[in-house]
């Protein structure tokens, strides 16, 4: 596992969202089903060979491109007969037909549909894909696909165009994972149709923690965590709330200038902070602002990380969030 985030469940599907984003949308997916045949997407976007036999070797038939519908014939594949490629992707030869044609192909590289991203970022976080049997991408819109990867210096970043492959476990833990193909530990991805300034990014990876208000706590602790380089404070404050059910205690995550007092809510309204942590800071919009990710949990099941650029906030604001990725427990 490249990823260097040992403490992420790899549990993806919050029940509940922190952050207010948008959900991404499928523009292409498997429904399809009959006797002994069901439907899968294609998902290596330069396409996927069809061979005459089940080898790395046999000969290419033809070539289904990224997104096209595929047939799986029945019987498919036995999961102890696990072969791998040249860079260890791990997956079994199925016989399928694309059109006319029937062939064997590499499992890896197929799954159930794609996702249209409808924010103007998404973060992906690289092979934790365990819940989900989606590639991010589109058959009709282009995307950029950016790593943070973390030099060998362990302070600095750099910003990198990357080519992703999407490739889909088979089993019982099956779903898609990114990854790119650079041997350095990506922090996050990024996807955006905006083109983004490559090069170095200084990290800031000392991990600090905001408690706030969590579930059988004798108190709250709000503990202030300042952005590096910055005026700014991350703060969780525990704020009792009235409804008609009664008074519960709810924490909620600000983010506050010492130098202009301009403070923004990041959490939403009716959804409490147990947890905040910060994870990595760097300006990775260029705009001489310090930007930040942060991993939050609500106490419950719902959490995740979450981007923060400062280019696009809007006015009065300080940040806006860019790119979120959550987990919970949905497998």
């Amino acid at each position: 596992m490249k990823n260097i985030f040992n403490f992420i469940i790899l549990f993806l599907c919050a029940s509940s969202h922190i952050f207010a984003q948008d959900d991404n949308i499928y523009c292409a997916s498997c429904e399809s089903e009959k006797d002994g045949e069901n439907c899968a997407t294609v998902m290596a976007m330069s396409g996927l060979k069809i061979r005459a036999k089940p080898s790395f070797e046999g000969k290419s038939l033809v070539v289904a491109p990224f997104g096209s519908k595929i047939t799986r014939l029945s019987p498919n594949f036995e999961f102890e007969d696990k072969v791998f490629t040249p860079d260890s992707i791990s997956g079994n030869w199925e016989r399928i037909r694309f059109g006319k044609v029937e062939g064997y192909s590499f499992n890896a590289f197929f799954g159930e549909g794609i996702m249209k991203i409808k924010e103007k970022y998404t973060l992906l976080i690289e092979d934790t894909g365990w819940c989900w049997n989606d590639c991010y991408g589109s058959t009709t819109e282009h995307y950029n696909y950016y790593a943070l990867l973390n030099n060998v210096d362990q302070k600095t970043c750099e910003l990198k165009k990357i080519t992703p492959t999407f490739v889909t476990s088979q089993g019982d833990m099956s779903g898609t994972s990114i990854h790119c193909s650079d041997k350095r530990p990506s922090v996050f991805i990024l996807v955006t149709k905006d083109e983004i300034a490559q090069g170095l990014a200084h990290a800031y990876d000392k991990q600090q923690i905001i408690k706030g208000n969590e579930e059988n706590r004798a108190e709250e602790i709000n503990q202030k965590v300042t952005i590096p380089e910055t005026n700014w404070i991350l703060e969780v404050k525990t704020e009792k709330i009235k409804n008609s059910d009664g008074e519960y205690k709810q924490g909620k995550l600000y983010l506050k200038d010492t130098k202009t007092g301009i403070k923004q809510q990041l959490t939403l309204k009716d959804v409490n902070c147990a947890l905040a942590k910060l994870i990595w800071c760097g300006d990775l919009d260029r705009d001489g602002i310090m930007d930040f990710l942060i991993e939050s949990s609500d106490g419950d099941e719902g959490g995740g990380l979450f981007l923060f650029l400062s280019r696009d906030a809007p006015k009065g604001k300080l940040v806006k969030p860019a790119g979120v990725y959550y987990y919970g427990d949905c497998c």
